[in-house]
Order: structure tokens, then sequence, then C-alpha cells
């Protein structure tokens, strides 16, 4: 990464004069009186070509060894996790995989620099993550050391973020993640090394669920009941013991300790002022770390992501009711740049699950909602393509059950590779769920309900059956590890829905929750169930990813975010009732239905009469980008927003 100097030092060299201009080089003794009153000699601008030569003479040696370099990082990994080594020597090699992450790469000298450098990096990350899985002794260590290695890497924005995490397939695919301008020209996807560097050191450390959980179950049954009657706090704090006992018996508890020691240092020292290497730096940062973490969040290969969002809320929220609660002396403490950086945060990660809640409401699959198959009598045919565009002088497919239309370039399918028998996703969701619940439903009979709990089990198989293949087929790690922490969130899941007092679905949990762990291990048996999702469309895998992110942690937390925001609306300082407005506008600028919700709308209506300028403002602000679009609002709000046109802000009547 630092060859560039050589590069230009040899192609300022190389500009040396022709032969036939020496009278103006010569040595100062071999000069006459009248030469030597000469000015310096003149400086010719190297030639473009001159330099491409020389540049390429000093990088073509070094970039031929990129290949072997790679290969002696990978026997490097395999050594590393058959053998044990001495402390001092794994400090050294870890240190060294992680400085591979601020190499800068440039494409102004080679087209193909960056590719390079990435493949160094990705080889040197999977030796990182490697020393990660190894020694648990050392995580809290490694950890630690990956904040001063934040402050060093690349700012730009060609170089911040080169980390592939998906590639264009060319066709149109249905994803939510539109606020995220991390595709190239291409249509290739790509994210900062080190929060793929965090994801994948999270994931590694998932552990094998445990094959029974009746003591956790008990124990969280005996602390629920001790919860009830306690306030909020109590209330937190019972739910975080159950999400901590629920962690243990799934094997979870190591990914989440990484989660709690990395988001509670990335706050503190996003907290701090006035201190090298502190607030300033580390808030850009985490910007940009949330930012890479809500893109990859609807990523089957990623699902640490959303485990890190979910303790990043938590202690956001922590942090802002905790500065709320504080008088107007010790307020002053907590740095009022903080609580604009944590403000935003907490709203750019609540208006993201607005948005993962709104697009699953909107293009849900039509699953069955019994056990009885019944008839299914298609009344016409007619294109149902997830892309959008009509019937096209293009190839299509008709699916063998619904005989709805589909174009042969959005499902992946060609003349050549047509099978005998084709099926729409939706066909073949509700092929496979029937299936299933004929095998985990509790008791006979095919009259019984099927929920939105027995759906989400079944297309957690898929999704599993999806990395399974992926692993097997490209025999990739972290597809494998990937696979596994699906398969521990599942059990957690299962673990807390034991505790839930409503009805969790058809489905034997005890028997699914079996048939869950036994997936661990790949095994011969699990191709049968690859089989069941093979003709999937990489649209039907993001419909199943935007249901299972719907039914996540921190997508059910999402009435106690939007409740923290509308909690300090009402705070006795101006200043963070102006920030959490606007923090709310970003959530509402995702789903504008929000400003229905009666609790919303009280607290909005409320700042409209208080007693700071910039308050009544941002409450203008709020209700005006919507007033015209949804009538209700222009009704409700009417009256309010007449008298405003006589506030004595001058901002507030400008609104």
């Amino acid at each position: 990464s630092n060859t560039g100097h050589l590069g230009v030092a040899s192609s300022t060299s190389s500009s040396k004069p022709p032969q036939d201009q020496d009278d103006e080089y010569l040595h100062p003794e071999m000069m006459s009186p009248m030469s030597k009153k000469t000015p310096m000699p003149r400086r010719s601008t190297p030639n473009r070509n001159d330099v491409a030569k020389s540049l390429k003479a000093v990088y073509g040696p070094i970039l031929s060894t990129i290949g072997l370099f790679g290969t002696i990082l990978e026997s490097a990994e395999t050594f590393i996790i058959t053998n044990e080594m001495d402390d001092r020597l794994l400090f050294t090699v870890c240190a060294a995989s992680l400085s591979s992450l601020t190499i800068d790469s440039s494409t102004a000298v080679r087209a193909d620099t960056a590719s390079l450098a990435s493949l160094v990096q990705v080889s040197a990350m999977n030796l990182a993550v490697a020393i990660f899985r190894r020694y648990p002794r050392h995580r809290s260590i490694i950890t630690e050391d990956l904040f001063p290695l934040m402050l060093k890497l690349p700012t730009s924005k060609r170089s911040l973020r080169t980390y592939l995490v998906r590639k264009s397939h060319g066709s149109t695919e249905m994803t939510n993640i539109k606020h995220s301008p991390y595709a190239n020209t291409s249509g290739h996807e790509y994210i900062q090394p080190i929060t793929a560097l965090l994801l994948l050191s999270i994931q590694t450390c998932v552990t094998m669920p445990f094959q029974s959980d009746e003591d956790i179950t008990e124990e969280g049954n005996a602390d629920g009941g001790a919860e009830g009657s306690g306030s909020d706090s109590n209330q937190f704090d019972g739910e975080e013991n159950k999400n901590s006992k629920a962690n243990d018996t799934s094997g979870l508890d190591a990914c989440a300790a990484v989660c709690n020691q990395f988001t509670s240092q990335m706050l503190q020292r996003c907290s701090r002022k006035g201190e090298e290497g502190g607030a300033s730096e580390f808030r850009p940062i985490l910007h940009n770390l949330i930012d890479d973490l809500l893109f990859v969040r609807q990523l089957p290969e990623y699902p640490s992501a959303e485990m890190i969002l979910f303790y990043l809320s938590q202690r956001l929220g922590h942090d802002l009711l905790r500065a709320s609660s504080m008088s107007k002396s010790s307020a002053q403490q907590m740095e009022a740049t903080y609580l604009a950086t944590a403000m935003d945060a907490l709203g750019k990660i609540t208006s993201a699950v607005a948005s993962g809640l709104l697009l699953n409401r909107e293009s849900r699959f039509q699953l069955p909602e019994s056990m009885s198959p019944g008839q299914f009598d298609p009344k016409e045919e007619v294109n149902r393509c997830f892309c959008g565009r009509g019937n096209l002088d293009t190839f299509m497919l008709d699916c063998d059950r619904c005989h709805s239309w589909y174009h042969g370039s959005c499902v992946g399918i060609t003349k050549d590779t047509v099978p005998e028998v084709w099926l729409c996703d939706d066909c073949i969701l509700q092929t496979v769920i029937l299936e299933q619940a004929k095998v985990f439903a509790r008791g006979n009979g095919n009259s019984r309900p099927l929920t939105t709990s027995d759906h989400n089990h079944v297309l957690r198989q898929l999704l599993l059956s999806h990395l399974s293949k992926k692993s097997h087929t490209f025999l990739s790690p972290q597809a494998e590890r990937a696979r596994e922490f699906w398969i521990a969130t599942w059990v957690k899941e299962l673990t807390l829905s034991k505790n839930i007092s409503n009805d969790v679905g058809t489905f034997d949990l005890r028997l699914v929750r079996s048939h869950v762990i036994a997936q661990w291990p790949y095994s011969r048996l699990q191709e049968h169930r690859n089989s069941l999702s093979k003709y999937l469309s990489t649209d039907g895998y993001q419909r199943i990813m935007t249901c299972l992110v719907a039914s996540t942690e921190l997508s059910q937390n999402f009435p106690r975010l939007l409740g923290v925001l509308l909690r300090l609306v009402g705070d006795g300082m101006a200043s963070i009732r102006k920030l959490s407005l606007k923090a709310i506008l970003q959530v509402v600028n995702v789903d504008p239905a929000l400003m229905a919700q009666p609790s919303v709308r009280k607290e909005v209506s409320r700042c409209f009469h208080d007693e700071a300028i910039s308050v009544r403002e941002a409450a203008v602000s709020l209700v005006g980008d919507y007033v015209l679009q949804t009538p209700n609002l222009a009704t409700a709000f009417h009256a309010t927003l007449l008298e405003r046109i006589l506030d004595r802000g001058v901002s507030v009547r400008k609104r």
C-alpha cells in the first residue's frame, strides 16, 4: 500500500532530458561564465506513458506475490485451527492480520489493485476470525483492539466499503435497503471490511444448543411471575434475564457477550469529550457502522447484524432515558453532541425496523391458514411476476399449480433448463407448509388453524436448507457459521415461546426443537430438504428474509423503541424534545400511517404549544410533511396549524 511513493519517484527519475540537450545539464565546473548565470534548468512534466511504465515496473513484482501471500494466509489459518499456539505469537499474527484492513486500495495505478487488496483483506480476515473462534479466552482483547484500528481505516468514499456482500444477478430484486448507496456501477454491493470482520467474528462464537431446556424454562417461569408487579425497569431487567438464560441454552451466550462488550465500548467512546481519539473520531464511525448493519440485516449470510442492532438500540435508549431523568446541572455532564448522535442513531434504527415491518405487510406470501388443503381452482391465468413488468416479448413460465406467468430471467430459468414440473414461490411455500404441518402438528385433524408462528418455522427451515446447500456446494465457512447462527436463533425463540401464555401455533414446539438441533451437523439427509427449495427464486428467498426479519427480537421490540422516542418528546429539556421529534420524523417518513396512532398524535399535538420555538418548529415540520398527503391529518391538525400562523417565532410562521 505504500509503493505509490516509489512509483512517483521512479517516474520522476525516468523523465531525464534527451542527449541533444546536454549543454543545459553540464557540470557547474565545465560551464562558461555566461552559462553559470543561466537560471535553473526547466522542468518538464513527465509523460503519462512514462509514468505508467515506471509504476508498472514497481507494482508488477509486488503484485505478482499476492497469490502466494494469500496461500500463506490460508495455510496459517489451517495451522491455527489444528494447533495450539503461544499467546505472544498469536497476538502478533492477529495484529498483522488486522492491520491489512488499513490498506487504502486505489484504482488510479492499476485497475485490479482493488481486487488484489480485497483478496489480501479477505484472507487476513479469515485468519483473524479463525483465531477468534479457536481461542475464546482472547476474544475480549481482540475486540478491544478493533477500536484503535477503526481510527486508521480509509475514510474516502471510494475506498471506505470494499467487502463484497452481494453480487448483482441481473434480475429485479425486491429489497427495502435502498437507503444504502453501497452498490458500484456493476450492481455489486459492498460494506466496510471492519463491519464484515465484526459480523463474522460474532457468528463464529456460536455453539451447539442444548438438547433440553427444562431447567431454563422453569427458571424463566419463576422470574416471569415475579416481574409482573415491578416497575418498567424491573420488567426490563426481568426480560433481560430471560434473554440471557435463553442465550445460554441456545448457544448464543458467547455471541451476546461479544455484542455486549463491543456496543458498550463503542458508545462509551462516542460519549467522550476533549480526549484524543474521542467522540469526534468515533461518531462518524458509529454512523457508518449502523448503515452497514441496516444494509445487511436482510441478507441470510449475516444474521448477527440483527443482534448487534438490538444491543445498540437497547443501550442508546437507556442512555437517552438516563439523560432525560437527570437534573439540568447533572445533565450537562453528558455531551450534548453525543445526545444528538444517539438520538439520530436510535431514530435511524427505529425507522429501518418500521420499514421492514411495512414491507412485510405489503409483500406477504399467500400462505395456508389451516391444515386442510382444500380445492385449488385458479380462475384465470395472469402475469404475477414480482418484477412488475407486463407481458414482454420474452421467455415466460407458467406455474403448474396456480397457472400464473413469470419471466424466465426473473426466476432464474432459461429455455434449456425448464423442469418437468415448475411451481412459483407462493405455491412451493403452500405445498411445503402443508407437508410440514402433517409432521409437526399437535394431535390429529386437518381443520386446525396455522398461525404466523407456524409459517415462520417452515420459512426458517427453507432458509436453513438454502444455507446448507450453499455451504456444501461452495465450501463456504461463512455460510456454515451463518447456518449455525440461524439454528441457535431458532432454538432461542422456541425457548422463549414456552414462557408466552398466548397460543404459539399448531406445531409441537418440543418436536420442532429436536428437529432443529438435529440439523446442527450437516448430513446427507439434508440434501432431501434442499430439494424442497431448489426452485425458489432469488426474490423468494428475499421475501422469506423479509418475513423472518419482521419476527426477530428487534422487530418485536419496535413498540418499545417508538415508546422511548415518544417519552422523550415530553422531557424537561428543550434540546431533547427537539431531537426526539426529528427522530420521530425519520420513522414517520418510512411509514406515514404511524401518525394515525393516538399516542403519536397526542405527543405531537402537545408540542404545538411547547414553550421552546425550536420544538414548535419541529412539530409543524413533522405534521406539514404529511398533512397534504393524508386527509385525516389535515382534519386533525387543521385548527392547530392555523394557530401557528400567528406564532411569535418567525421560523414557526415560515414553516
